[in-house]
């Protein structure tokens, strides 16, 4: 014999006639079957573990995935917010101008042992083979003594016209010179290796005259040179442009 059972009121009605009941004699309310009822709450009991079962994979998967970017964002944040270890230790000396600039050595000459600096430098022009070009070649000079020297000369290759070269002198100060000096040692000079950049038809030369000897240095003469002698020359180039050049010889030597 089933038992209606009022869902509203909780009233349990004896159904012994079998007659499918619909209202609650007691308040009216709509009955439900309690053994339908009961039969309906097994059925969604017995799907709820297979539909977990079904989904186990899946959960296992957004898991891992999860863990994976998690760690990843916590090596990212270790990278970029902790410092970085230096391949070089604290007592390695740093170069001091632009990061193309060379490693800097121990300076081992000062400027007050520097005594004469002189850039010099020559080029052809024409062509050998019609015997028609020439050589240009020029030279300055700037010594402690407070003197100043500028050679310019014209070589003609079939010596059918006259070389000429032309001497011009200056006077600079003990400070200008002072300070020419201390821009070619704080460039290291003694250390400056030779431009590797040259061409057969020209040529570019530093020397540097010092207690110890003479340092020569082969620059580039197509203007790639290292930030050391570009500071260099340039240098050199703003003190004769500052000074005043009288000229002194005219010299004239025929070839023919």
């Amino acid at each position: 014999m089933n038992k209606i059972v009022c869902q509203k009121c909780g009233e349990e009605i004896s159904n012994d006639f079998g007659v499918s009941l619909t209202f609650c004699a007691n308040c009216g309310e709509s009955l439900t079957n309690l053994s339908n009822k009961k039969t309906l709450s097994l059925e969604k009991d017995d799907l709820q573990p297979r539909a977990i079962k079904r989904q186990f994979p899946t959960i296992i998967l957004t898991s891992l995935l999860t863990a994976f970017f998690l760690f990843i964002f916590f090596a990212a944040g270790l990278y970029f917010y902790l410092p970085q270890k230096s391949d070089r230790s604290d007592d390695a000396i740093k170069p001091t101008e632009t990061p193309e600039s060379r490693w800097k050595l121990w300076k081992s000459v000062s400027a007050s042992e520097i005594s004469k600096i002189t850039y010099s430098t020559w080029s052809h022009r024409g062509l050998l083979s019609k015997s028609d070009g020439y050589v240009s070649s020029s030279a300055v000079m700037f010594s402690n003594e407070g003197t100043g020297t500028k050679t310019t000369s014209t070589n003609y290759d079939n010596g059918k016209r006259a070389d000429k070269t032309d001497v011009f002198n200056t006077s600079i100060t003990a400070e200008q010179f002072q300070q020419l000096a201390e821009t070619v040692a704080a460039n290291d000079f003694l250390n400056e290796p030779d431009s590797t950049k040259t061409i057969s038809e020209g040529g570019a030369t530093l020397t540097v005259t010092f207690s110890g000897g003479e340092k020569v240095v082969e620059t580039s003469n197509i203007g790639i040179d290292t930030p050391e002698i570009k500071a260099i020359l340039q240098a050199i180039d703003n003190l004769q442009n500052q000074v005043s050049w009288k000229p002194t010889t005219a010299i004239e030597k025929s070839n023919l």
